[in-house]
């Protein structure tokens, strides 16, 4: 069972997004606490993929199908504006959030970011900074997947196979995606690696673990068993030491050498395990601390605090990911971008989220009503205004 919010939001999820949003936060500013925060990304690239494919089966087993138009058109409705914005509000001074301070570097950085290409940016151009821009280059692996996952998806409902065994079936092909971050150091030493951390077609390994989990839970047809609810806590605690030796390793390779992102594929299957819990059970450890205090409200702005944060630093602390940001100014930056994002989640997103929401009023599967059994209360489709906020779990 997932405890939502009035606002139809499952608040677990919205924690474990919390944290993701904020670990990449502290990364940038290089401070001890934010440690290996780049895995941040892997954490929303695996919730995401599960959020969008139970999305998609819901309207499915809703309607028999789901139209192609008004899922692109969702997308565009909740992640463009935020962006346009964005790009519109930083151009007032360019330069000063370019890599080399010249309007020829922002307009390029510009130009790849709202075409949803930056993370081609690196890949064709050699260029691992776009400035106060850089950031974009997982919303640009996204996109890139949103834009290929309906269709295949709308083949693999057809197959005369049954779910789990598909999903058993994406797993090992997002296993073997990932493994390009093993292969390609091998084969080319760092450059390699950073560039298997940008290409599309690895980072939809992630991507399809958190697809698989959906197909999975959208076949379940009663709650977890006592049993098989253990055993999900077991792998909760081993995920959560996954984690740590995640960290340990990329604090490892980056101080002395070696694969900086070799442990991605370890974050991404613990990832994956975090989110099964976090669906299947409100009573779980994890789903309570992830309740806790203000950590879904941060969560439901997290698309703003993840597009603001590179910006805000460079104004507050310097160039994110230099030398350690002093104390004080650290809490000055995270302050003034979760301001920053509160206002447009206000002013700019959620205008066009009930625009989007117009073009949905189907739960997602695997976390809706079953067999009298609520996993999801019908708060997925309450009429506005409470409905407003939803579509978020769809980023």
């Amino acid at each position: 069972m997932s405890e939502s919010t009035p606002g139809g939001r499952v608040r677990q999820l919205d924690g474990l997004r919390a944290i993701a949003v904020l670990w990449v936060v502290l990364f940038h500013l290089n401070i001890g606490v934010g440690r290996a925060g780049l895995y941040g990304v892997d954490i929303f690239f695996v919730l995401s993929g599960f959020l969008i494919t139970g999305v998609l089966l819901g309207e499915r087993e809703r309607h028999g199908s789901y139209s192609l138009p008004r899922f692109y058109a969702r997308r565009i409705l909740r992640l463009y504006p935020a962006l346009v914005v964005l790009v519109l509000v930083l151009s007032l001074d360019g330069p000063f959030f370019s890599t080399d301070k010249s309007w020829g570097s922002w307009l390029q950085a510009s130009a790849w970011t709202l075409s949803y290409t930056s993370n081609f940016a690196v890949l064709v151009q050699q260029q691992f900074d776009l400035g106060a821009l850089g950031p974009t280059w997982s919303l640009a692996v996204e996109e890139q997947f949103y834009l290929l996952w309906p269709l295949v998806l709308l083949v693999l409902v057809r197959l005369p196979i049954g779910r789990r065994v598909q999903a058993v079936g994406l797993v090992v092909v997002g296993l073997a995606l990932m493994s390009w971050f093993w292969w390609s150091y091998a084969d080319d030493g760092l450059r390699g690696a950073v560039n298997a951390y940008f290409r599309p077609d690895v980072r939809f390994g992630e991507l399809l673990l958190g697809c698989a989990l959906a197909f999975v839970l959208s076949d379940r047809r009663a709650p977890l068993g006592p049993r098989a609810d253990r055993w999900l806590g077991v792998a909760t605690l081993a995920a959560l030491a996954g984690m740590v030796v995640a960290r340990q390793l990329h604090w490892h390779y980056f101080g002395g050498g070696g694969n900086p992102y070799a442990a991605i594929p370890l974050v991404a299957v613990c990832a994956l395990v975090f989110v099964a819990r976090l669906a299947t059970s409100d009573r779980a450890l994890l789903s309570r601390a992830l309740r806790w205090g203000p950590l879904p409200w941060i969560g439901g702005i997290s698309y703003g605090i993840y597009l603001w944060h590179s910006a805000v630093l460079m104004v507050v602390v310097g160039e994110p990911g230099g030398p350690p940001a002093p104390l004080g100014k650290a809490v000055i930056g995270v302050a003034a971008t979760i301001a920053i994002a509160w206002v447009s989640h206000r002013l700019v997103e959620r205008p066009f989220l009930r625009l989007k929401d117009r073009l949905r009023s189907t739960p997602v599967a695997g976390l809706e009503e079953r067999e009298g059994t609520a996993t999801l209360p019908q708060a997925w489709t309450q009429p506005e205004p409470t409905r407003a906020r939803a579509g978020a779990h769809e980023e």
